[in-house]
């Protein structure tokens, strides 16, 4: 019979935190089904922001280009990436900053490196390498770009 792990421990790679550990969950299709419904509301925003922009002229349009970028930034750093770390982070093992243990709940007290470690590599676990998640317009948890279509 096969036994397979839920979870993943890993280990810092960042200079200075390399006693830090972190433990993730692998993707299953629960756990991917529960993600697209967690992102659903942010992904319909993103894909109208997302069409919108490719319907703009670059130098007509720059202020409005702009505010749809800052949106799209603001987006991934308050909403999706934070989804992304609750989702797919168990817990964090041998960190505390001013004396008080980072947990889940306070990873966002963690060194914006480690949080970065610590996204990169739960995006990594459910197929999405960095540059697929750099290069996508869209937020995407399948493992496949996203395209837009008009």
């Amino acid at each position: 019979m096969a036994n397979i792990t839920s979870k993943i421990s890993v280990t810092s790679e960042i200079e200075g935190l390399e006693d830090v550990k972190f433990v993730i969950y692998r993707m299953t299709e629960a756990r991917r089904t529960e993600l697209r419904r967690s992102l659903s509301e942010v992904n319909g925003e993103a894909n109208t922001l997302t069409k919108e922009l490719a319907s703009l002229d670059m130098e007509k349009d720059a202020v409005r280009i702009g505010e749809i970028t800052t949106r799209m930034d603001e987006l991934f750093s308050e909403i999706i990436d934070p989804t992304w770390v609750a989702w797919g982070l168990d817990s964090i093992e041998n960190l505390s900053v001013d004396g008080q243990p980072i947990t889940k709940e306070r990873v966002k007290h963690a060194p914006s490196t480690l949080y970065r470690e610590i996204l990169d590599r739960i995006r990594k676990e459910a197929g999405m390498t960095g540059d697929e998640v750099k290069n996508s317009p869209l937020p995407i948890i399948s493992g496949e770009v996203a395209t837009v279509t008009q």
